[in-house]
């Protein structure tokens, strides 16, 4: 039987599968103080990114949710504010005329300091009756709901290491990954992605670039497998991390640089970083990282405020998750204890759920003075109990709210 494991993706169809195992049961809001009611959800979906883009002298997040690109002003804090951005095909469908899908899905979105990017594929029944990925597109605006124009694309029919078929288990792996540096600086956003094993490409407007770099994943000692990237000192880092960021504000450069591997938060512990003499890029060792927190679940995704770091949590296999918080010290240096979160969100969201993302909008305050985001989902597992399908989707918490609530 072929089915279908895309290797950045897999996360996505497992926990849109995970629905079935959903009860009826409510337990969202399992801990909200002064009996808040629910707002109406108006983005939903399981949403693993949020990008920053400025347009037009405006600072606007954009996100991938109910199968199209969703966008608002970073500051906008108001409850169902998000609009639509127009997409270059249509919405994947099935066509019962022609016994086949119809449209594309899009499954990535990245930005630069000029462009948006937004990957989508193309899936179609197999010959043994289930549906796999047969096609991936990259496509490219200079603008807010700007016309669309294709960077990059890749069929199953060309030969192309990021389509592979595992004859031991019957997958097919789509070997890949969009993702950008996401600074709070225009200038210092980049975007990428990841052909295969070790083809890095970055993008910029409707080209792409092949990069032979120095620089290492500083999680590993392996040079490949890319999934996250951030600016400092002027260079891009790259991680095999899914959850990487930096300090960086709109007015200050980074000084700390922050990621996870499994259940572990690590920092910089070095005060300035320097590459060591000789060398053209950034190493491991010139960071000196040093592991901080432990969390009892994977971090998929960190937001980094003044005073602290939300890590979004779950495990596939297990089925549980939630946000932790850690402290940080003026200097930017992550406690060794969890703490509880200044806005609740750790007792707003139920672990139960999975967390793909959590995301500070307006970084360079304070927890409880950020606009704030984190998305929910409900993990593959027969472990996912006290959990509703109608949860999945977007929560914010504004500080003029003073809470978390959906979106």
């Amino acid at each position: 039987m072929n089915r279908i494991i895309k290797n950045t993706f897999t996360a996505s169809l497992l926990l849109i599968c995970g629905f079935l195992f959903a009860s009826c049961f409510d337990p969202i809001f399992f801990e909200i103080r002064n009996e808040i009611p629910p707002e109406e959800p108006t983005v939903s979906g399981v949403i693993q990114h949020m990008v920053r883009y400025t347009s037009g002298g405006n600072e606007y997040i954009l996100c991938v949710a109910d199968g199209g690109v969703r966008y608002k002003r970073a500051d906008n804090e108001s409850h169902g504010s998000w609009d639509s951005m127009g997409l270059p095909f249509s919405s994947l469908h099935y066509d019962f005329n022609s016994s086949s899908f119809k449209g594309e899905y899009p499954i990535a979105l990245a930005a630069d300091n000029n462009n948006i990017y937004l990957a989508s594929i193309k899936i179609r029944p197999s010959v043994n009756g289930t549906n796999e990925v047969y096609e991936v597109t990259i496509r490219s605006t200079g603008t807010i709901n700007g016309s669309w124009s294709e960077v990059w694309s890749k069929n199953r029919s060309d030969s192309s290491s990021i389509f592979t078929y595992n004859y031991y288990s019957d997958y097919v792996n789509l070997n890949f990954n969009m993702f950008c540096t996401n600074s709070p600086k225009n200038a210092n956003r980049k975007a990428y992605f990841r052909e295969g094993d070790s083809t890095l490409y970055e993008l910029s407007g409707t080209s792409k670039t092949e990069i032979t770099t120095n620089n290492v994943c500083l999680d590993s000692n392996s040079a490949t497998k890319w999934n996250s990237a951030v600016s400092f000192g002027g260079e891009t880092l790259f991680f095999h991390s899914g959850a990487s960021e930096t300090n960086e504000t709109p007015t200050a450069d980074a000084t700390k640089v922050y990621y996870s591997d499994d259940n572990d938060l690590y920092y910089s512990s070095i005060a300035a970083p320097v590459k060591a003499s000789g060398a053209t890029a950034f190493a491991r060792d010139d960071f000196g990282f040093s592991r901080s927190a432990t969390t009892n679940y994977l971090i998929r995704s960190i937001a980094v405020c003044n005073d602290c770091i939300l890590m979004a949590k779950g495990d596939l296999r297990e089925g549980y998750g939630g946000i932790s918080v850690v402290s940080l010290n003026a200097e930017g240096v992550p406690e060794s204890d969890l703490t509880n979160s200044r806005t609740h969100v750790d007792r707003t969201i139920s672990p139960n759920y999975l967390v793909p993302l959590v995301f500070n909008a307006t970084p360079g305050n304070n927890e409880t003075s950020s606009i704030l985001y984190a998305t929910t989902a409900i993990p593959a597992s027969g472990n996912a109990i006290n959990v509703s399908y109608k949860d999945i989707g977007l929560f914010a918490y504004f500080p003029t709210r003073g809470n978390w609530n959906r979106e």
